[in-house]
């Protein structure tokens, strides 16, 4: 089942028939052909499940039935420096690309090399000369969500901060939604951005098979 914070955030929003909007911002496209081929790969990926524990003001874990694997962080900090500061925790005796989050414990404090195998997802954004800083590729599994959150870069990241999303494969009612806008389903072969500071956002799969996309930010 889909968690009641998921569900009354979707429930009051309207449903949007596009996906190029303030929160959700199409940037650039991707040809069928390497779509199809980071598909493909995407699915070969030993995934690990995302463990976000439930805070004190969670009634449920922040996620479920979803799944990821950091493929880069250049330079070993983590995406939101943020949570640096709160977490009090950080060590690096863990798998990499292993998502484990919990009250005291951020793994994502540590430094992951391209592989040379994930070139395709390295070169995504060559079209828009950018290359990622961080990226991780998600898989979200039918009934799956991701609860309503705000991304907290530092005061010193904001200006220029931008989170991408690229969808790999189309699943009908897999959707995002973010306050003051509405829910819609991504388009397959869009580059977005997605502005997770100034929107709380969540995502939640529907529909009948897992959704694949590549989330991240880039080098400035």
């Amino acid at each position: 089942m889909i968690d009641d914070r998921s569900i009354r955030f979707f429930q009051h929003l309207p449903k949007l028939e596009i996906s190029n909007n303030s929160f959700f911002t199409e940037v650039g496209d991707i040809s069928n052909d390497s779509l199809n081929l980071m598909y493909q790969l995407a699915t070969t990926i030993d995934l690990h499940p995302r463990l976000q524990k439930k805070y004190t003001w969670y009634r449920n874990d922040a996620t479920h039935n979803l799944y990821s694997k950091d493929l880069c962080n250049l330079d070993g900090i983590a995406a939101h420096e943020h949570y640096q500061k709160i977490f009090t925790t950080l060590t690096a005796d863990t798998t990499p690309g292993f998502y484990n989050c919990t009250k005291n414990y951020n793994s994502n404090a540590q430094k992951i090399s391209w592989s040379p195998e994930h070139e395709l997802f390295k070169d995504s954004l060559v079209s828009l000369g950018k290359q990622w800083r961080w990226c991780l590729l998600i898989r979200i599994e039918p009934m799956g969500w991701w609860s309503p959150k705000f991304n907290h870069p530092t005061p010193e990241e904001q200006q220029g901060y931008k989170l991408y999303w690229i969808p790999l494969n189309y699943v009908k009612n897999r959707l995002i939604a973010a306050t003051g806008v509405g829910y819609f389903e991504p388009a397959v072969g869009k580059i977005y951005t997605l502005d997770g500071i100034n929107y709380q956002y969540s995502t939640i799969n529907i529909g009948m098979e897992p959704m694949y996309n590549l989330l991240g930010t880039c080098v400035r």
